[in-house]
């Protein structure tokens, strides 16, 4: 029996029909190579259930394109396949947790969940035919945000309905006055027309009244002007403030390829129209717009001082093109690709990469200030990844953390306010995939400190810069720690072993000895 101070492993996958098909004939080259069932099925996802020790599993159905969820109870090794109706009462993956720590939110099928941490109750906040998403908890903790489509909302925990918050609507007001000469003289010549606006723009205003006095009947519409469609919006802890991306809404231009398929069901040709081809078409440049929810203000905010971009990196082979490179009087384009905002005030970081991937700046927001201050820019001739751009809050505080690639190795930096770039991880290794723990005093990260292909769990106690290693399974690919703190939830594999679930004793208060891998049936 293995020493459960050491590790309680679970197993969350079907063992029983794995080790039924590797008993079974060998398959035969067809098999092996146009169906993957053979191997077994891997665990696609894996999270806790919050009210208790038990976590969900997602795996595919042998013959099937189906997929089920399992419940395992990690402190008494058992699994059950959920039925439909037991699916219905489930917490979903990635909870989001009040400032408290009493309350817990998730998203499963769309829906909003909220766990009460302390009673286990779960109730469900919003269903709607929009999946719900960016899910947060007010800085008060009385309510919750979310948004489905691009409208916000704020659902109180006291079991009151949930309201819209904004209705922003990319138009003229229907009540302004145009700018051609000749809309002006019909308004001005036929008191019907002039009659009309004067009574589109009472009701405006009626509009606007009502919802500052009883925000429950919903927001009045936002004009905000023809010209840009929304990229995407983040919404502060207060409920105040909103962070808009635009761009323009006019055609990208270029002819879309074509693709054809020539084996379908029709017994015709079908041909699909795909993306455009590579390099027709240089993607739409974002705004950035700051919207005071509470007097409907907007303000666009300035990316230009952005330093060095106005450099082009690829001048140089431009002039040997005859391309005009871009300078100060046209600048590189760039796309917001991140906002977060602090959780309990009203300050934001924006993340920003140019167009051409030679450049990433993180910004600060500290609301209703509108200049925003570039704490850090990461260059890279070569590439941008665009998949180690992590960043966010230090718990508890005012500092910033980011991941940066800038030594040649992706690594967690800290950002005092006013303050510069502070590595906290340094070597020859990466790390990804950063959270924190409740308290604020450790980070948990994946690394390949011990070899370029070999991923484990680490811990970085933030008083510290010596990184401990918390497993050794050389191949985690993801981790979910319980709400308590005490364990861990992994997902890991190995070369002839698909993806499986295993839980791991708390590993922020002491470091595990190496881990014990069992299997059984």
């Amino acid at each position: 029996m293995i020493n459960q101070r050491i590790l309680t492993l679970l197993v969350a996958l079907p063992l029983c029909l794995l080790l039924a098909i590797r008993a079974s004939a060998a398959p035969d080259l067809k098999t092996i190579m146009q169906d993957p069932d053979w191997i077994g099925p891997p665990v696609e996802a894996a999270w806790w259930q919050l009210a208790s020790d038990d976590y969900v599993f997602r795996a595919k159905q042998q013959g099937s394109v189906k997929r089920d969820l399992f419940r395992v109870d990690s402190s008494n090794p058992s699994m059950r396949r959920l039925a439909v109706a037991e699916q219905s009462l489930l917490d979903g993956p990635n909870p989001v947790y009040s400032r408290d720590r009493r309350h817990a939110v998730t998203l499963f099928e769309g829906a909003l969940i909220l766990r009460d941490l302390v009673s286990g109750e779960r109730r469900r906040l919003f269903t709607g035919t929009s999946p719900v998403a960016a899910a947060h908890f007010e800085n008060t903790g009385e309510a919750v945000y979310f948004r489905t489509g691009q409208t916000w909302w704020r659902a109180p925990l006291d079991g009151s309905s949930a309201v819209p918050l904004t209705d922003l609507r990319f138009d003229e007001a229907p009540w302004q006055p145009g700018e051609s000469a000749l809309e002006q003289d019909q308004l001005r010549l036929f008191s019907t027309l002039e009659r009309e606006r004067d009574w589109q723009e009472q009701r405006a205003d009626q509009a606007l009244e009502r919802a500052a006095q009883a925000s429950e009947l919903g927001p009045a519409p936002w004009y905000l002007g023809k010209g840009k469609e929304i990229v995407s919006s983040s919404l502060s802890a207060d409920g105040r403030w909103l962070l808009l991306v635009t761009q323009s809404d006019a055609p990208q231009g270029g002819e879309r390829d074509h693709m054809p398929h020539y084996v379908a069901r029709s017994g015709y040709v079908d041909v699909e129209d795909v993306r455009r081809l590579v390099g027709r078409d240089a993607p739409k440049p974002h705004s950035l717009w700051l919207l005071d929810l509470n007097s409907r203000a907007a303000k666009e905010l300035d990316l230009t001082e952005l330093s060095g971009r106005h450099i082009d990196p690829l001048k140089t082979l431009k002039e040997r093109q005859r391309i005009d490179a871009y300078n100060r009087d046209n600048l590189r384009p760039v796309t917001v690709s991140g906002v977060e905002w602090h959780p309990e005030s009203s300050s934001a970081l924006i993340q920003v990469m140019a167009a051409d991937f030679k450049d990433r700046w993180t910004l600060r927001l500290d609301a209703p200030d509108t200049q925003l201050q570039e704490i850090h820019r990461y260059t890279d001739n070569a590439w941008v990844s665009w998949d180690l751009n992590e960043f966010g809050w230090m718990p508890g505080s005012d500092n910033a953390w980011l991941q940066s690639e800038e030594t040649g190795f992706s690594h967690l930096y800290m950002i005092p306010k006013g303050g510069r770039p502070t590595p906290l991880t340094r070597g020859e290794f990466e790390v990804r995939d950063i959270s924190f723990t409740a308290d604020g005093r450790y980070a948990l990260m994946l690394s390949n400190m011990n070899h370029p292909t070999e991923w484990d769990l680490f811990r970085l106690p933030l008083d510290q810069s010596a990184l401990q290693q918390l497993t050794y399974l050389k191949a985690v690919e993801s981790y979910a720690a319980h709400p308590n703190g005490k364990k861990i939830l992994l997902r890991h594999s190995a070369s002839y072993i698909p993806t499986q679930a295993a839980v791991s004793l708390r590993c922020a208060t002491s470091v595990l000895p190496p881990m014990v891998v069992t299997r059984s049936c």
